[in-house]
């Protein structure tokens, strides 16, 4: 194993709560680039929290991490799509989130965020959901 530590590129992005948060090799990226992405967000106390991300896969289907639906109903959990300021967020809602990889010039959606630690530093690896492996499945239910 090579004790190497690869040059990384960090980006410093301000969070809607003020605070400089890091992205590892990532940067700024506009909505139009990524409209499929959505904030998956939990009511409580009268006002909604982003709890993690989303992919829409059709008019009326959203794919996210199933830990991030677990025990809630449908009368507190919405959908934000085509928002950029997310007004209450949580620092750790990137479960459910896209994995979006190229064929060409052509995105597609390669998976879903499952878990990963939140330090960012890129020195721990984030665990996706392959998606293809759920394709019949998601075909069942869903004209894709």
């Amino acid at each position: 194993m090579n004790d190497e530590v690869e040059e990384q590129t960090i980006s410093e992005v301000k969070d809607v709560d003020g605070l400089t948060s890091k992205i590892v090799g990532g940067g700024n990226a506009a909505i139009s680039e990524y409209p499929w992405q959505v904030s998956l967000q939990l009511r409580s106390s009268g006002s909604w929290y982003h709890i993690c991300g989303g992919s829409i896969i059709n008019n009326n289907w959203v794919v996210t991490a199933a830990h991030c639906v677990d025990g809630s109903s449908t009368s507190t959990l919405r959908i934000a799509a085509g928002m950029t300021q997310l007004s209450d967020t949580s620092r750790t809602g990137d479960s459910g989130g896209p994995m979006t990889c190229y064929s060409g010039n052509t995105p597609y959606l390669a998976g879903a965020t499952s878990w990963g630690i939140s330090t960012c530093s890129g020195s721990f690896p984030s665990v996706y959901a392959r998606l293809t492996s759920f394709r019949s499945w998601i075909s069942t239910y869903v004209s894709i």
